[in-house]
């Protein structure tokens, strides 16, 4: 987390980023410094430093935010908090050009805890508010579910992609 800006009433804390996009354009997730509130920004940077677009979201916390291997796309993986508890998480893919939203995903009760681009496929690592996981793959160009599994008796704490598609979880066991 770090700021920028040039006056004091105008710094960011830098959520996510910086992301190096198509043609050395430069891509950051922000929100107004010292802010715990929900809202955030996703600005794409020129080479030379002026802003191409620049996207708000005052409705969502931000979770995860990843950008495509072929820098044109980037999903965000958002929570909507009621009193500090999730009440409803999704899941966005955003189009590098414009910042145009390609499709959301919404789920009710549950957050996205961690979120890995595997192939041409997401993974999504849901926690539920009454404590369970379940791993879903979607398809990434239209948010398709492609399977759910829940993961019981487990508690994962990492996820990373695998180098043919796949991917790897750690977790631990618990009783």
């Amino acid at each position: 987390l770090w700021r920028y800006g040039s006056k004091k009433d105008n710094l960011f804390e830098v959520l996510r980023g910086p992301f190096l996009a198509n043609n050395s354009e430069v891509l950051f997730v922000r929100r107004k410094a010292e802010s715990s509130k929900a809202g955030f920004e996703v600005q794409l940077l020129n080479p030379d430093g002026t802003s191409k677009w620049r996207k708000a979201n005052n409705d969502f916390h931000l979770s995860e935010a990843r950008l495509s291997e072929d820098r044109k796309t980037l999903y965000l993986a958002v929570e909507r908090r009621v009193n500090n508890q999730t009440q409803s998480a999704a899941l966005l893919r955003m189009s590098l050009s414009d910042g145009s939203l390609c499709w959301k995903k919404d789920w009710s009760g549950s957050s996205i805890g961690r979120l890995v681009l595997s192939g041409s496929n997401l993974v999504l690592l849901r926690q539920f508010n009454d404590g369970s996981q379940q791993a879903t793959l979607l398809q990434e160009k239209d948010g398709k579910p492609i399977w759910a599994k829940p993961l019981t008796n487990r508690q994962v704490t990492a996820m990373t992609p695998s180098i043919n598609g796949g991917f790897f979880l750690v977790s631990g066991e618990f009783d």
